[in-house]
């Protein structure tokens, strides 16, 4: 069973606000090309994750959810 995973525009300006500071960040090219396929990945990972098994993640301030993302070297915690 898979279900329908929106993505709410807040939610875009996240990523987008994530991925402007790793881009600040970036001190070489190869930094500056990690950053871009971060967001992309980040993204694709959430919306596998949530499409398959949304209930699966741990509870936070009700009715919302945390999933834990592990990304290279970094974590993100996605509430939702």
């Amino acid at each position: 069973m898979t279900f329908e995973v929106i993505v709410l525009p807040t939610a875009l300006e996240d990523l987008a606000r994530l991925h402007d500071f790793d881009l600040r960040r970036a001190e070489t090219y190869e930094e500056l090309e990690a950053a871009d396929a971060t967001n992309a990945e980040l993204e694709a990972i959430i919306i596998g994750k949530l499409s398959t098994s949304p209930d699966l993640y741990r509870k936070s301030t009700p009715p919302l959810r945390e999933l834990v993302v592990a990304l290279r070297t970094t974590g993100h915690v996605v509430e939702f």
